[in-house]
């Protein structure tokens, strides 16, 4: 009996602290969600895959933003993740068209570097790649030239201040 009065408390302490642990790793790879800082105007266009984003213009460019996997490696520095867009890039499969610059700075979720390409049938596309524990993937495709220029920074200031929570 005297035994008994020890193995209950011990057991049941145990129990909640498997049903508090069990609690808070069942549901946190779900929790995870992009966040976006969203200038005035742009939203998101419902139901498209991936995910877009557009201005308030008329003819407005679209953002495009897809979730990869992690990368393999840890990718050192700027130079690394520049050229990890540049994989990325030639893996596309794609006419690509010039490039008019390759960049990388400091970003809300890490590195961040950006290629800026003219296209000859879709005038300038701006792409960024953010690796992490889920790797980020954008691309900017120019709408109207008219708003292209404002366009371009307020996608370039959204993918810098990409994130998750």
């Amino acid at each position: 009996m005297r035994i008994l009065w020890i193995i209950l408390p011990i057991l049941a302490v145990g129990a909640v602290v498997f049903l508090i642990y069990s609690h808070r790793t069942a549901f946190r790879p779900g929790t995870r969600a992009l966040v976006l800082d969203l200038p005035t105007g742009w939203y998101e266009v419902p139901g498209e895959s991936p995910r877009a984003f557009r201005s308030g213009n008329p003819d407005s460019g679209i953002l495009q933003i897809s979730l990869l996997p992690p990368p393999d490696r840890e990718i050192p520095g700027n130079a690394g993740v520049e050229e990890q867009l540049e994989r990325l890039l030639d893996g596309l499969d794609m006419e690509l068209g010039e490039r008019l610059s390759l960049t990388s700075e400091k970003a809300r979720s890490g590195i961040v570097a950006t290629a800026l390409y003219k296209r000859p049938k879709h005038g300038l596309v701006q792409y960024w790649l953010i690796p992490g524990e889920v790797t980020i993937f954008a691309t900017y495709t120019m709408g109207n030239p008219g708003n292209a220029t404002a366009e371009f920074a307020q996608a370039a200031k959204i993918m810098k201040t990409a994130g998750f929570q």
